[in-house]
C-alpha cells in the first residue's frame, strides 16, 4: 500500500530512479519528462519535445496533488529550484499532500556505466552527470533533510532505503519503506 503523497526522486541519470519508481509504484502514478516526451512525439529521448513536456508536467503535478493522488516525480530534481517547484505544487492547496524526498546515492561510476547502456538519444553527457552528482551530494548528503519536505530518505545502488529520522506516522504504511534501514545521525 502506498499513501497519498508526492514522492520526488532525486538523482543523476543512471542512478536507478525509474527502476525504483516502476518497482514500488503504479505506472499511472509516475510523472516524468521522459513519459511526457513519449506521449508528445513517441520518443522519450527527443529533447526537442522537452518544452512541451514541461508545459504538461507542471499542471499534471499540481492537479494530482490537489486531488491528493499518490504521485512520483521521476526527474533528476538535482537543482534546489526544481525541488522547490514540486513542493509548491504540493503545498498550494488548503490540505497539502505529504511530501517525500527520495535521494539516490548511486556512485558516479555506476551512473556513467548505466547511462552508456541507454539508447543513443537518451544518453546524457558525462559532465552533466558529474555536475548533478556533485550538486546532490553537496545539497543532500545522507542524514540532511531536504528543504521543506515532510520526510527525506536515501536509496543506495542496490535499491535499499535508509532513513535517519523516525518514519513519520503518515508514511508508516508506505510499502516501499518496509525494511528501511535506520541510521543514527553522526
Amino acid at each position: 500500500m502506498n499513501i497519498s503523497s508526492l514522492n520526488v526522486l532525486i538523482g543523476p541519470p543512471g542512478c536507478g530512479k525509474s527502476t525504483f519508481a516502476r518497482r514500488h509504484f503504479y505506472s499511472e502514478d509516475i510523472v516524468s519528462l521522459d513519459i511526457e516526451r513519449e506521449r508528445i512525439c513517441g520518443d522519450p529521448g527527443n529533447q526537442r519535445a522537452t518544452e512541451y513536456a514541461v508545459s504538461i508536467m507542471h499542471p499534471l503535478l499540481a492537479g494530482r496533488c490537489a486531488f491528493r493522488r499518490t504521485t512520483v516525480l521521476d526527474n533528476t530534481s538535482a537543482k534546489r529550484v526544481d525541488r522547490l517547484s514540486a513542493l509548491a505544487a504540493a503545498k498550494q492547496h488548503p490540505n497539502p499532500i505529504p511530501t517525500v524526498a527520495i535521494v539516490f546515492t548511486t556512485p558516479l561510476d555506476v551512473c556513467v556505466v548505466r547511462n552508456a547502456e541507454r539508447p543513443a538519444n537518451r544518453r546524457v553527457p558525462r559532465e552533466k552527470i558529474e555536475e548533478m552528482r556533485e550538486t546532490i551530494d553537496r545539497d543532500l548528503p545522507p542524514g540532511v533533510p531536504a528543504d521543506g519536505f515532510n520526510f527525506t530518505c536515501w536509496v543506495d545502488v542496490d535499491g535499499r532505503v535508509t532513513v535517519y529520522d523516525p518514519i513519520p506516522e503518515v508514511f508508516a504504511g508506505a510499502s516501499w519503506l518496509r525494511g528501511a534501514r535506520t541510521e543514527v545521525r553522526s
